[in-house]
């Protein structure tokens, strides 16, 4: 028997080492997941609905995964989950220790060519839904407005976020593809913003609530519900016609159901393109085991979410079949999502002195009572309130109740701009 040179056992070790590298790769899921940690990031600052339900995965999914690793939350805010979802397709691993939730839109900002987009949606690993959307369109009971068909004889004046958003996108769409006369004014900070326009009279109408979150404020205000997003009725909705029946050209029907299908893929987890497929389908299999699972859904119950799962793999259809379209019809869509010039609206900042008579644990959301015994609600941002007590810098949070504060802001129920209180 040949005695190895030492060149010879270098080769053979090198052929061992490239051996033993794929069953690394490859490891059994729960080999590859015990002891580590999968992090589970989130396109948004705390406190929202994409924050909210991310962490409530975050809670419960671990426990499912093969291995039962741990699991943190971190939050990575930027141009709408933009900057996350291209990080997740680009830079994070892709190895199953990385997962997220980005914004239910950005498939549509793929498709019509938004700028600064490097990801292809199709190619993502997506694990499972928790919820879908139940969007719909209100007005007040004096715009005049009862019927689809009023919108397409009378124009609107209806509140958005900003040009960037699901919202402005899908009211674009309307008015363009089935003649919805919407005017359009931005600049308001998410649904709330506009609820307390709309309760001014500032704006007719919104599009950005959720009949399941804001039913008892859509009821208290006698607002019109004139349709909903969702392509088909949904239970809770029965007697409201979707935006679907109102598109009658094929042509109409299918532009309208590839945009409309931003509410369908609602709130969703997803993980990056190239993770070796039997993680895949344990991710997929233990979420699909969470959504079953007694405290989860003791969780959602107290909480009262909208609880809608879906698993990974028909979530992963959803999203192919939304881009089924001919190169002409994906012409049609990028006509038919062309926004244009928005008015911006005026804001204006009303200032009161109350005493905080009831807050949160992280100082939020403040009750205040007014010196007249008005009782008036306000919103605590960590970077966009300027707050002092006592003449000092202060963080959120360090307000107390039986603070007095001179506030600045839009009204009760809006986000304070400044919050000056004393002890």
């Amino acid at each position: 028997m040949k005695k190895l040179t030492t060149q010879g056992l270098a080769a053979l070790g090198a052929a061992a080492a490239m051996i033993a590298l794929p069953q690394i790769a490859g490891a059994a899921p729960a080999d590859f997941y015990k002891g580590k940690k999968v992090t589970f990031y989130v396109g948004y600052s705390p406190g929202g609905g994409y924050d909210t339900y991310s962490r409530l995965a975050a809670r419960h999914l671990a426990r499912h995964i093969p291995g039962q690793p741990g699991m943190v939350v971190k939050n990575r805010p930027g141009a709408g989950s933009l900057k996350l979802a291209n990080e997740l397709y680009g830079t994070l691993p892709k190895d199953g220790s990385a997962i997220g939730m980005i914004g239910n839109s950005l498939h549509l900002s793929e498709l019509i060519g938004r700028p600064n987009i490097h990801f292809t949606s199709v190619k993502f690993n997506w694990i499972g839904r928790l919820t879908d959307g139940d969007t719909i369109f209100v007005v007040r009971p004096d715009a005049g407005i009862s019927t689809f068909a009023d919108l397409q004889g009378k124009e609107v004046l209806v509140g958005v976020p900003g040009a960037g958003s699901a919202t402005t996108l899908m009211l674009t769409v309307i008015g363009n593809v089935l003649g919805a006369k919407y005017k359009l004014i931005s600049g308001y900070k998410g649904s709330s913003g506009i609820r307390l326009a709309v309760e001014r009279g500032e704006v007719q109408g919104l599009q950005s609530i959720i009949w399941s979150v804001h039913q008892h404020w859509i009821k208290r205000n006698n607002m019109k519900v004139v349709y909903q997003i969702p392509v088909k009725r949904l239970p809770s909705l029965k007697d409201i016609p979707s935006i679907m029946e109102f598109a009658k050209t094929p042509e109409q029907k299918k532009l309208i159901n590839f945009f409309a299908s931003y509410v369908t893929v609602g709130r969703s987890v997803v993980a990056p393109p190239g993770i070796p497929g039997d993680r895949v389908a344990a991710l997929r299999a233990a979420f699909l085991d969470m959504t079953k699972d007694k405290a989860l859904q003791a969780e959602v119950a107290k909480k009262k979410m909208r609880f809608r799962p879906m698993s990974g793999k028909d979530l992963q259809a959803l999203i192919a079949s939304a881009f089924n379209l001919s190169d002409a019809e994906k012409a049609k869509a990028k006509e038919a999502a062309t926004i244009g010039k928005l008015k911006k609206r005026k804001v204006v900042l009303v200032n009161t002195t109350a005493k905080i008579v009831k807050q949160n644990k992280k100082g939020s959301k403040l009750t205040l009572m007014e010196k007249g015994g008005k009782k008036v609600k306000a919103g605590v941002h960590r970077r966009r309130t300027k707050i002092t007590i006592d003449g000092k810098k202060a963080k959120r949070g360090a307000t107390a109740v039986g603070m007095t504060c001179e506030m600045e802001y839009e009204g009760s129920g809006s986000e304070a701009t400044k919050l000056n209180c004393k002890k």
